[in-house]
This record gives structure tokens, C-alpha cells and sequence, in this order.
């Protein structure tokens, strides 16, 4: 088992968010809207996730971090998505976020996208430079690198919030309105 640290967050009332989220938007955007709907399958182009909802027991995981990369990069630093989900107490767990990809299995220093259900589909992503240009493939296998920002659920249908926000007309962007 890896070793943890756990955290009760505190939960903030959804319609202080829509309240809050809509006034900065406002404020920001010529047309803007935010609505509590139900959760679109998010197996379903655009998306194609690994699970159909982002609902049930939400978790958030920070996992290593820079000290696994400085003086030298640690390339032993390698946590798989089972005992991640263990350490959060949802062993089939959906895990979407940021992260590096586990370069002994990639082969080299990669950034990893993930969306995988432990136990279930994988559909995660890796991307990286190759000179002066990119590329994004397929990443199957079963852990990461060094560090990572995760959301972990049970992948569960349920509602979510639906923003939208056209024509920018103040000095925020939209992830700063947030």
C-alpha cells in the first residue's frame, strides 16, 4: 500500500457555484449559462471516456511530485492505477487527470492523459515531442510516473454542470472566470 494522506474537504452548496460561476461570467462573456443537467454518456464522441458519468464517491488524488524529479528524475517512482484506487477506497475506480506517463513502459518521458477504469476500459492517452514535433497515441498500460493530479469516481451517471460562455466582452478568460 502506498503510503496516504487523507483529507476531508469541505463540500460547497452546487447552487452557490452556479450563483458564483454565472456572475463571472456575466461580468465577462456577452451570452453565458450555467445549468445543472444531467450527465451526457460521456462514452460518446467527443469524449469517449472510459466510463459513462464522472458521479459517485468523487475522490481527488495528488500522487509523487517534483521531489521525484529534481535533483534527477527518478524514474522508479511508479504508482499503478490499482493501488491508487485501493488508497482511495474505490477499487474499480474511473481515474481521469494529468500525469507522466511511466517512461520504463513508454520508453521515454511522456505526458499522460488518463481515463481508464481499473479493471475495465482504457482509454488514456500519452503525448510527447519527438524534435520539433508532437506526438499523441494510445497508452495501455496500467500505471503512471512520477507524479499526477487525479479525479477518481465510480464513473456513475448524475448530474453536472453545463457552461457555456460566447463572446468575450471583459478582461477574464473563460478558466479565469472560475
Amino acid at each position: 500500500m502506498l503510503p496516504t494522506t487523507k483529507h476531508k474537504l469541505d463540500t460547497v452548496d452546487i447552487n452557490d457555484i452556479i450563483s458564483s460561476l454565472q456572475r463571472a461570467l456575466s461580468a465577462n462573456f456577452a451570452e453565458s449559462s450555467v445549468e445543472l443537467v444531467d450527465c451526457p454518456d460521456l462514452t460518446q464522441s467527443p469524449w469517449c471516456m472510459a466510463c459513462p458519468g464522472l458521479s459517485g464517491s468523487p475522490r481527488v488524488c495528488d500522487i509523487g511530485g517534483v521531489p521525484n524529479l529534481i535533483p534527477l528524475v527518478n524514474t522508479s517512482k511508479v504508482y499503478k492505477y490499482s493501488d491508487i484506487a485501493e488508497c482511495c477506497e474505490l477499487p474499480q475506480a474511473l481515474i481521469v487527470g494529468a500525469s507522466a506517463g511511466d517512461s520504463n513502459l513508454q520508453g521515454v518521458n511522456c505526458e499522460l492523459m488518463n481515463n481508464a477504469q481499473v479493471g475495465g476500459k482504457h482509454c488514456s492517452k500519452y503525448a510527447l515531442m519527438q524534435g520539433d514535433q508532437y506526438k499523441l497515441g494510445d497508452y495501455k498500460h496500467q500505471s503512471l510516473g512520477l507524479l499526477g493530479n487525479l479525479f477518481l469516481s465510480q464513473g456513475l451517471p448524475g448530474k453536472v454542470l453545463k457552461v457555456t460562455a460566447f463572446n468575450r466582452k471583459g478582461t477574464l478568460n473563460f478558466v479565469s472566470c472560475a
